[in-house]
């Protein structure tokens, strides 16, 4: 690698320009279809 690659490396994590994304997936809860999705709704 170049000092140039290395320089913007550097930078690019010194200045947290490029992060890990650190969203998860939220669990499904009891009583739901989903995680947030209710059952489809009937009538009867």
């Amino acid at each position: 690698m170049s000092n140039l690659e290395l320089l913007t490396l550097v930078v690019i994590f010194r200045w947290f320009l490029l992060t890990r994304d650190l969203r998860v997936v939220e669990r499904k809860k009891p009583g739901k279809a989903k995680t947030r999705r209710s059952f489809q709704w009937v009538k009867r």
